[in-house]
This record gives structure tokens, sequence and C-alpha cells, in this order.
């Protein structure tokens, strides 16, 4: 096994956390390798149990659908039956890619995925120089890591009723900041040199910059206020508080049973399990054909949404309601003092009904971090919720980045 064995082994029972099934897969660009892995990861979270219609199956879906957007339907706080207490190990599969030659290699962006997709949405294959943050953020200097939230991707899946919920996936991501002590201290980074990856085995990271989207963004300020000292720095991508209220945000997604829609990509989920049920619902909600006024930048090409569809994923039918209640009970992150940027597309149908500009609460988002050493908002021109996705995306990814740079990341 070896001395990196050894003391990895003492340091996971430590934590309770423990490594499965690694390996060393060579990124696409020259020079900037990534390593996936699985690791086990026990948490306990205080939730809620919902009266929601169960979905097993289409017809189902479209019931709850309806259920939750009739105009006189209980809101999700009013359909808490019970609170209760998980404990619960979870895998999750995980990415770790470390610039090579970087002068930013030290600072280790953990990255959020949001609700329709897993980690595939931070690193899009197709025109993958002009379309993937993974690639972006690894030319720019950066260490990311990314990871499939339970429920997707190769993580686990499990009941979509009881775990799925924002309190979970909030432990998770605390508990995965756990890898990234280990980070600091040069464990991760040695693994990675033992597979040939980081290049060097007394590199650690320095500072973690928390980055998320939708659900994800979510989960993460569920992180800066319960959790305000895990974090140096966070951006908050496709969130931000809206005047408006999407109030058809369940019927437009055209739901459908995972299983129905596709008995062969997603026979591993179950009961709860749904998904938009054709490309057009999902462009519905995260792709934008508008393009701003002024630069003439937005819009998407046709294949992106194909790709977007090919990659999708189910979301748990109380995971978003679970943040709806989330944020009824921490509506503010008080302790939170490192800098915060709110990145949205001006075209952002889910967020604001596709008008960004126009609709969002700068008095209610500034109130949400009242202690943070700078707070920004940027509109992403010509952008919708899928920001990778558009025409634009590298300009919304180098916003990101000059945002870091400027307060010293």
């Amino acid at each position: 096994m070896g001395m990196i064995g050894i003391a990895l082994l003492a340091l996971l029972g430590h934590y309770g956390v423990k490594f499965a099934k690694a390996s060393a897969i060579p990124y696409r660009a020259p020079r900037q390798p990534c390593t996936t892995f699985n690791v086990q990861v026990p948490i306990t979270a205080r939730q809620h149990l919902y009266d929601v219609v169960p979905v097993n199956n289409n017809i189902d879906a479209i019931h709850f659908a309806q259920d939750i957007d009739t105009w006189d339907s209980p809101s999700m706080v009013e359909r808490i039956t019970q609170n209760i207490t998980i404990s619960r190990t979870y895998d999750i599969h995980a990415q770790l890619c470390v610039s090579a030659d970087g002068k930013k290699k030290n600072l280790l962006q953990i990255a959020t995925h949001g609700g329709g997709f897993d980690s595939r949405y931070w690193e899009v294959m197709l025109q993958p120089d002009q379309h993937s943050y993974v690639r972006a953020a690894l030319a720019a200097g950066y260490s990311i890591l990314t990871y499939d939230r339970i429920g997707t991707g190769q993580s686990s899946k499990p009941d979509a009723y009881t775990d799925i919920q924002l309190p979970a996936h909030i432990e998770v991501l605390r508990v995965l900041r756990v890898l990234t002590e280990m980070v600091r201290n040069g464990t991760i980074a040695s693994i990675a040199s033992s597979w040939s990856c980081s290049g060097s085995a007394s590199m650690h990271f320095d500072k973690i910059i928390h980055v998320g989207h939708s659900v994800g963004s979510i989960t993460t300020y569920g992180l800066l206020s319960s959790y305000p000292t895990l974090s140096d720095a966070a951006v908050l991508t496709g969130f931000l508080v809206s005047k408006e209220v999407f109030d058809g945000r369940q019927t437009a997604g055209d739901l459908q049973y995972a299983p129905q829609n596709d008995p062969y990509l997603f026979a591993d989920s179950s009961s709860g399990y749904a998904i938009p049920g054709t490309s057009g619902a999902l462009q519905t909600g995260f792709f934008s054909s508008s393009v701003n006024t002024t630069t003439h930048i937005g819009g998407f090409e046709p294949e992106f949404l194909d790709y977007a569809y090919a990659i999708r994923q189910p979301q748990p039918v109380v995971e978003f309601g679970s943040g709806i209640v989330l944020y009824a009970e921490h509506s503010t992150a008080p302790l939170f003092t490192g800098p915060v940027q709110l990145l949205v597309g001006e075209f952002d149908f889910i967020v604001c009904l596709g008008d960004c500009k126009n609709t969002y609460n700068t008095t209610q988002a500034n109130e949400m971090f009242p202690k943070a050493r700078n707070f920004e908002i940027h509109l992403q021109q010509g952008g919708g919720h899928g920001l990778p996705f558009h025409n634009n995306a590298t300009m919304g990814f180098q916003a990101q980045f000059d945002w870091l740079a400027r307060n010293g990341f």
C-alpha cells in the first residue's frame, strides 16, 4: 500500500470518510489533469416529511406538478407533516482537477451543480474551450473539485422523499469540506501525485472558493448561513432574489417519471424521481433565445439543447421545495464575512421569469449577506438559466474570475 495509503487510511478513519474505486483520467487539455474518485460521506441532517403526491409514473408526475402549482395550493412550509433526523452514508462521485502550472492552483474551487444535471454541468464537452467551466477555471489557473450531488450521476440514489432535501445537500457539502482539510495538509495532493496527476506531493490549497448553480447555489448559501467559517469566498450562479414568483415552475417542466422517461438511463432511479419530459421543457427552464438589445449578445446553438437533454438528470420531487423551506428558516447568512458574487443570466426564466434586469430585489439580496466584505450582483448579458450552454458562456466565466481577482483570489 505504501506510506501514502497508510497515512490516508489513518486520516480517513478519524473523519469517518472512506474512499473507494479511485481512478486517474487525463483531462482533455494538455498538462491539466483531473482525478476521479468515489468517497463515502457520512452525514446527519434534520429534515421534514412533506405531504406531496407520490410519483410512480408519468400520470403521477403531472398530478404532482398540478397539485404544487394550483393557485390555492399549500406552501411547502404548510406541507410539512413531521420533523425527522436522518443519519446516512452516501457514495459521492467527485473529480479533482489541479491546474498544472497556474499561478492560482493553490486556490481550490468547490463547485456544486443544480437541479436537472449532475457535475457534467460544469464540464460541457461540446466546444469545451468556449463552454466548459472546468476548462476555463483551469486555464485561469485555479484548481477545481466537482461532484455529483446525491440523487444524480454516479452518486447514491437514496429515497427521494426523506433523503434528498437541502439540509442533506448542505451536510454533504460540509463533510466534503473535510476533504479540503485533507487538501490543505497535502493528503489529497499526495494521492493525486501518486496517480501522476498533480505533479507535486507537497502542493496544498490555501483558500476555498465555493461555487454553486441554482439548487447548488441554495446549497452553498445554506453552508454559508450554517457554517460561515468553512468558505473563503462564494460565487452563486443562477440564484437571485426576485420581485417576481414563477407560479408555473413545476407544470412548465412537463414532468415525467424518470424510469418511464428512459428505462435505460434512469434504471437506478425510483419513486419520486422526476425529469423534464422533453427537450422543449428543458428549454423553457434553462435556455433563452433572446439577445441583449445593446450588445446583441445571447442565444444558443440548437446542438447545445440536444447536448443538455442528453446529459439531463432526474430531480427528486421535494428537493426544490425543501430549498424554499430552507430559505424561510435561514433568510440570511449573518456571519459570513467573505466576498460574495451573485451571477445570473439576463434572461433567466426560472429565477426572474426571463427579465432579471428589471425584477431582482437589490435591497433584499444585500440583506442576505450583511457582513460580506464585498457583495456584487452581476447580470450576464444574453444568458439564460443554463449559463454554460449559451453563446456568451466565456463572458460569464471571465466575470467570475475578474471578480475573484479583484478580491484577492
